[in-house]
This record gives structure tokens, C-alpha cells and sequence, in this order.
């Protein structure tokens, strides 16, 4: 069973000169060559299916052309094997989802991210306090304010340096309801922007949920150089619709490249702004995998905007 990411999701809602990546180095520098850009993607979006077929699903996404995998934590699927199984599909492991919201010892969660190899630990949510669990917290993001933003900040700069110094690197990945209005000109994100600590948190941007919520991905990307290591590519069918996490908003996700985010403009601030990792995810339904066939197109469609 599929024990961190955000099991909790399906729980509590239910429960660059132009790209820089790809085509761009072409402008203005005749003699430049394009330099290569791997595509990655969240194991988030497979569901339980790296955990049930662990060697054909990570074979299936080598021969589509992933390169880099994000990691999440399985019940039946140690660390150290998702790691050996990754070598040997040929695949790179670059960062890992850890469960921080409900965690108080940390030191648990950095054990997981050695035995997968990785240097980068993310929470996908985190809460105000570690009293507070992910299934708990979903619920409540609606009527966060400032000071419990202040509070995340808080708790982001603590486990930013203890994972500096077990050798890691964290970062805050994002969804909506970072972006609602909390009133007099203040937004979540920026308080955690403003907040944190630029030697020990990044920021993992999720464009797609960025978009839903009406914030503009490239322009935060531009403003914020250095703070993002790593950007998740979503699509969703709507745009600026939702500042709520919850069962409805996540059935707005769309095939990447069928939805409105519109990516190149955010391609190529990611790649000015520093930006190291691209990982598709495309949040399964219900926990329920995507079809394979649609993960290929998805890739192979990242794969189209960074050529």
C-alpha cells in the first residue's frame, strides 16, 4: 500500500533566452548547443503499481524516455530495494516525499532517504505543528492565517537544518491552498517565502496547483531565483478556480498538455531561475494509477516542449 505523498488526499478528500532547455540556446548563440534536460516524473502518479510490479513499471518508464524518478514510500516496498530496482531499470533517483506533518523524530524520515540514495527530502504538506498529521491537516488548509503560515515557516527552517546536517537538502512543495487571500494583502506562500531560510529550505514548485489557484508559476520562478531546485509539471482544465485541496479540486487534474498551464513561459523561468528537476506528476484519482499509455504521452509531451 502506498504509505506517504499524499495517501492522505484520497483519505481526507474523499475522507531558457526562449527555453534554455531545448530549443532556445538556439537564439542568439549560433555556436551554443542545446544542453540536455531529463525528464523525470513523481512515482506519486503510478498509485500502488511500483510497489505491486516494481521491475516492469520502472522498465516501462525507462523505455518511455523517464530518466529521473521522485520517490514516495511504500509499505510493501523497503527503500533500499525501490533502490536497487531503480539501478536496475536504469533510472535515477533524484528526491523523496517524506510524511513531515505528523513527525516529531525527522530522524526516521532522513534513514529512508539514505537507503533510497537520494539528497533531497520534500514535504508534500506540512503542518504548523507536528501534532498535526497530514490526514488532519488537509481538512483544516482552508482556515490557515498567517500566523500558522508563520508557524509552517517555523517548522520548515528546523527540518531544513537538521536535514542539513544529515547531509540533505529540503524543500516545501506546494498545492492551492497556499495562495488564498488571508486579507490584508497577505498570501500564505509569500509568507513561507519571506520566512524561511534560503541555506536550508527550497521550494519545489507545483506549477499545476499554482495554476489552479490563480498564482502565475513563471513570474514566482523569476521573482525567486535560487529558492526552487525542482518543479512538478501538472496540468490541470481549469485555471485560477480553487483555493481548496480538496476532492473537487483534484478532479480539475487534466493529461498534461491537454489541460490550460501553459509551460513554456514557466520552462524557461525554471531554467533561469536555477531550476535542476522537471518531474511530471499527474495526481492518480482516488490513489488509483494512471493508465501507462497516458504517463507515456505526458512524457513524451515534456519531452516535445524541452526539443
Amino acid at each position: 500500500m502506498l504509505k506517504s505523498r499524499r495517501t492522505f488526499l484520497a483519505q481526507s478528500a474523499l475522507a531558457v533566452g526562449a527555453l534554455g532547455i531545448g530549443l532556445p540556446a538556439m537564439v542568439g548563440s549560433s555556436n551554443r548547443h542545446p544542453r540536455h534536460r531529463p525528464v523525470g516524473i513523481q512515482l506519486y502518479s503510478l498509485g500502488n503499481a511500483v510497489a505491486t510490479d516494481t521491475a516492469r513499471v520502472l522498465a516501462q518508464l525507462a523505455s518511455f524516455g523517464y530518466e529521473e524518478l521522485e520517490a514516495v514510500t511504500y509499505d510493501t516496498l523497503a527503500p533500499a530495494a525501490l533502490r536497487r530496482y531503480v539501478q536496475d531499470a536504469g533510472l535515477r533517483l533524484r528526491s523523496v516525499h517524506l510524511e513531515f506533518s505528523g513527525t516529531r523524530d525527522v530522524s526516521k524520515l532522513f534513514d529512508i532517504a539514505h537507503q533510497l540514495g537520494v539528497d533531497h527530502v520534500v514535504s508534500s504538506v506540512l503542518s504548523p505543528s507536528p501534532s498535526i498529521d497530514s490526514s488532519t491537516f488537509v481538512p483544516i488548509t482552508g482556515t490557515l492565517t498567517a500566523d500558522d503560515f508563520k508557524k509552517i515557516a517555523d517548522r520548515a527552517n528546523h527540518i531544513g537544518e537538521q536535514a542539513r546536517r544529515a547531509g540533505l537538502q529540503y524543500a516545501y512543495h506546494n498545492h492551492n491552498f497556499e495562495f488564498r487571500k488571508l486579507g490584508y494583502g497577505k498570501i500564505g506562500y509569500d509568507i513561507l517565502l519571506r520566512e524561511t531560510d534560503p541555506r536550508v529550505v527550497s521550494f519545489e514548485a507545483d506549477c499545476g496547483w499554482m495554476t489552479a489557484a490563480g498564482a502565475d508559476a513563471a513570474a514566482y520562478l523569476s521573482a525567486n531565483r535560487g529558492r526552487y531546485r525542482a518543479i512538478h509539471v501538472k496540468d490541470f482544465d481549469k485555471a485560477g478556480f480553487s483555493t481548496t485541496l480538496d476532492d473537487v479540486s483534484l478532479a480539475h487534474v487534466a493529461e498534461l498538455g491537454r489541460g490550460v498551464v501553459d509551460y513554456p513561459p514557466i520552462l524557461r523561468a525554471a531554467e533561469q531561475a536555477g531550476v535542476e528537476y522537471l518531474f511530471v506528476e499527474h495526481d492518480p484519482p482516488g490513489g488509483v494509477p494512471i493508465p501507462m499509455d497516458e504517463v507515456e504521452r505526458e512524457g513524451r509531451y515534456l519531452k516535445s516542449l524541452l526539443s
